[in-house]
């Protein structure tokens, strides 16, 4: 009994591990495909050269030693890789080793002992168990089942309860080395296992090395967050990368600029009235256009639970009559919804070492078939890109404008001054399209009359660029949509 529990426990903890191996990459080298492809390739790796081993190791040692020893090693490794990670990963993220290297060095430092060992207990347990020849195919049928069982057990309760419900990766990963060593002990002992000890895990809370300015810090389905407070801003990360910031002293106040871009909508359609936005983040835009006008309702869309809470707590966004804030993935809203818009905004999209990361999903000609279905007529749709015209990343800039343009018309890009960020705007319809002059004057007027209150908008009103020749432009469509690799300029 104690060997088949060591199988199933082996099972479960060696796949909850390489789902959490995507979130402890991830905070520090991004989850763009290159990293999910590390983290599989590594443990597919390691798991075929522990079956190899332990195939080996069970017909040379058939003791229950060969399978006690590699299980308390796996879970001792385990213990020390949060210590490993605080030590190791950023030297690697410094190093001069080429990008597309890092988090396959990091992956093999991180998780090749553990699951190499873990990955022997089967082989070794079958050894133990088939008495004769003849059992040798049914207990080898019975223990690859068990695994397996345990395997998705393990991959089900870390993805979809235990990263939410712990709030940190560290104390979950030492909660795996810790139970590694207890059914290593168990195995070791002979024990039978009584049904309410099967949870049983050793829980310890690895050292915090987070740095005096922060002030709220938890690992999300998605996201590594941290909020930190800086010279009077508080700033919200999401994997190391800056995503939203705000004034302490007043929360409407210090987006960054991109998000002045999106009130020029009222400058084309000022009567406004009802707004999805599809991503959260620290909520400067939904926070902003409540202030400036008073006629808007917004319906404000993220697919992390987390996201808004943090939101709530520290960036004073604040659900009410006007304001409703809706946990989903934002396509799945869009397809779901039967309420009409007149103003949808898209601005989902993450930052990692090697540049930006847009949901595939947002980004094709089906989206955005369901997103014109949301629109009244006459209504406009804004995305926000990090990439501009005239730059090796345009690539993303001309695809989606060729996409968008199935089902909208004039665009306008919006181009930052001081960031890589730009926003398209398009329209249901067939507005006339104005100069930079008249979007000037246009933008003039409604700061005098009080529309838009934000600094320096009749300036930034006029930050557009011309739209590129789209000949050569991509069609992104569910079935192909290289988001990645446009964005990186390739």
């Amino acid at each position: 009994m104690a060997l088949r529990i060591a199988v199933f426990g082996s099972g479960a903890v060696l796949m909850a591990l390489e789902v959490l191996a995507f979130r402890i990459i991830g905070k520090t080298f991004g989850t763009a495909l290159r990293e999910t492809t590390a983290v599989i390739t590594i443990f597919l790796i390691s798991m075929s050269l522990g079956y190899w081993l332990g195939g080996k190791a069970g017909d040379r040692w058939p003791g229950r030693r060969t399978l006690v020893v590699p299980m308390a090693g796996a879970g001792v490794y385990i213990l020390f890789i949060p210590l490993l990670d605080e030590t190791v990963s950023e030297r690697i993220f410094d190093s001069a080793l080429p990008l597309g290297l890092h988090a396959l060095v990091a992956c093999a430092l991180f998780f090749v002992v553990p699951s190499l060992l873990m990955a022997t207990v089967s082989p070794v347990a079958i050894r133990l168990l088939a008495q004769a020849v003849e059992q040798t195919g049914k207990v080898a049928g019975s223990v690859s089942a068990l695994s397996t069982v345990g395997s998705i057990l393990g991959t089900i309760l870390m993805g979809f309860y235990l990263i939410d419900a712990f709030g940190s990766v560290k104390l979950l990963t030492v909660a795996l080395g810790g139970t590694m060593l207890v059914l290593s002990a168990l195995a070791a002992l002979g024990m039978r296992l009584k049904p309410a000890a099967a949870g049983l895990a050793l829980l310890l809370l690895a050292g915090s090395g987070a740095s005096a300015n922060v002030i709220y810090e938890r690992d999300s389905s998605y996201h590594h967050i941290v909020v930190r407070e800086e010279d009077g801003m508080r700033i919200l990360y999401f994997d190391n990368a800056p995503q939203s910031q705000m004034s302490v002293a007043d929360p409407a106040s210090g987006a960054f600029e991109y998000c002045d871009y999106f009130s020029a909508a009222f400058l084309f359609k000022p009567d406004i009235k009802d707004v999805l936005m599809l991503g959260l983040g620290g909520g400067s835009i939904p926070k902003r256009f409540l202030k400036d006008h008073p006629n808007v309702r917004m319906d404000v869309v993220d697919v992390d639970a987390q996201v808004v809470a943090v939101a709530k707590r520290f960036f004073a966004v604040q659900p009410g009559p006007r304001l409703n804030l809706v946990v989903a993935d934002g396509r799945a809203y869009v397809k779901r919804t039967r309420k009409k818009y007149d103003y949808i905004l898209i601005d989902a999209y993450s930052r990692n070492r090697y540049g930006s990361t847009i949901p595939a999903h947002l980004t094709t000609r089906e989206f955005f078939e369901q997103v014109s279905k949301c629109l009244r007529p006459g209504g406009i749709v804004a995305y926000n890109v990090i990439a501009q015209v005239g730059h090796a990343n345009d690539g993303i800039i001309t695809a989606l404008l060729r996409t968008m343009g199935a089902h909208f018309t004039t665009p306008y890009l919006f181009q930052a001054e001081s960031s890589w960020n730009t926003v398209i705007m398009a329209f249901k319809g067939t507005p006339q399209r104005l100069t930079r002059d008249a979007l000037i004057r246009r933008a003039q007027e409604a700061v005098r009359a009080g529309r838009i209150k934000l600094p320096g908008f009749e300036t930034r009103a006029g930050n557009i660029v011309p739209v590129p020749d789209l000949k050569k432009a991509i069609l992104l469509t569910d079935d192909h949509a290289p988001v990645d690799r446009l964005l990186r300029g390739r």
